[in-house]
């Protein structure tokens, strides 16, 4: 009987759970048992149409999203490789498409003859689309019209909370829209409403530095944007506090890569290979997991501490220390006639719009933005509201 069993289960255990076990005999009081020894294992495992995964001392079933990223990484696939069969081709932007190939064949990553083809070539040629020319999930949320349509994940959330309060939010934004115009989308925003560029003077030049340099935090972004898991409900999250700035994305750091390796030379692995192709070819990125690497360096050359990368709540958080604002002790600012116009009409009526602001004074947009943005730096004005709600109100 013990000679059968232990011939017979090795090949029941293989057949039913697709795993392989030692099954051995031993003796125990004098009695013979049998010892059935399996290797730990990280992936699920399937009975009877079922898959199961072993979570410290319990067996859990695995369904849904989890479920769904355990076939397509046994299968080989990537989530942004998956075609939507939703999709078709008129739910790109051609204009965002171009707006790619005239980057991508400045940068030298996509040859001339590039801006004369038609898009469902130029796709093909991306691994955008599959065999029977249908759109992937990457094409979807990098050129779409409306992605979130599609993928209700793809946008990025911006707040500024009091303190260190994360229930204390004072004003947001939400970036909705293509992938490929996010990065801009947020660093504008960043720029015009949330963080300080103190000025300063190159001879007769003006300088306008951000706080948190520019290309550490456009790094940081674009590594939010390209690694997040897009299967996951949950927004990127930038949240920027008194004395820090916070970058969340869901889909926390795996094997072989760890968090302790982002701080030195690492390999890339993209979570999302086919969008990380598209923003490589617009030179917006490298290709040799430099990128965490640029966020440390470009942070130390500006003086400040190096940035911290953690996992959190599943997810992946970089945290940037701010620069201590002392500007708003300078005595040497003095409005300009336009700000002094705002300022009296915010005293008046407790409050101004950019729209209001460009009507009171006779300015361009562009003038408005430069001018808040300026008395936003010297802690003379707050925002409040969200998006083109904005409102601006004494400190």
């Amino acid at each position: 009987m013990i000679e059968k069993l232990l011939e017979d289960l090795p090949n029941k255990i293989v057949n039913i759970l697709g795993i392989t076990a030692n099954v051995n005999e031993k003796e125990v009081n004098g009695k013979p048992i049998i010892t059935i020894d399996v290797n730990k294992n990280a992936h699920p495992v399937s009975y009877q149409s079922r898959f199961y995964v072993r979570s410290g001392s319990t067996t859990q079933e695995v369904r849904g999203i989890a479920l769904q990223n355990f076939i397509l990484k046994a299968n080989n696939r990537t989530w942004d490789e998956v075609c939507d069969d939703r999709t078709s081709f008129e739910d790109i932007d051609e204009r965002i498409v171009r707006l790619f190939i005239n980057r991508a064949i400045a940068c030298n990553r996509l040859p001339y003859e590039a801006e004369l083809s038609d898009i469902k070539s130029l796709f093909h040629n991306l691994e955008l689309t599959d065999k029977e020319g249908r759109l992937t999930r990457a094409a979807i949320l990098l050129f779409g019209k409306q992605p979130t349509r599609f993928v209700s994940s793809a946008n990025f959330k911006i707040g500024r909370f009091r303190g260190a309060d994360y229930t204390d939010l004072i004003v947001q934004d939400v970036v909705n829209g293509n992938l490929f115009q996010m990065p801009d989308s947020v660093m504008d925003l960043l720029k015009s409403k949330y963080l300080h560029s103190p000025i300063s003077y190159n001879g007769l030049q003006r300088v306008e530095t951000l706080e948190i340099p520019e290309k550490a935090l456009r790094e940081a972004i674009l590594n939010a944007i390209i690694h997040r898991d897009y299967s996951n409900t949950s927004s990127i999250a930038l949240r920027i506090f008194d004395k820090s700035l916070t970058l969340w994305n869901y889909g926390r750091i795996e094997e072989p890569l760890t968090i302790e390796q982002l701080c030195l030379p690492h390999d890339s692995y993209p979570r999302n290979p086919l969008i990380a192709k598209v923003f490589f070819r617009a030179g917006y990125i490298e290709a040799w997991g430099r990128g965490t690497l640029t966020i440390i360096n470009e942070t130390l050359n500006s003086g400040l501490i190096s940035p911290q990368f953690n996992n959190v709540a599943n997810g992946v958080e970089v945290t940037f220390l701010r620069k201590e604002q002392t500007v708003s002790d300078d005595t040497s600012f003095i409005p300009n006639l336009r700000q002094t116009k705002a300022l009296h009409f915010i005293k008046e009526h407790e409050q101004i719009t950019r729209k209001q602001y460009e009507e009171l004074v006779g300015c361009s947009k562009r003038t408005s933005i430069r001018d808040l943005n300026e008395l936003l730096t010297y802690d003379i004005i707050v925002p409040y509201g969200t998006n083109k709600a904005i409102i601006y109100k004494m400190k």
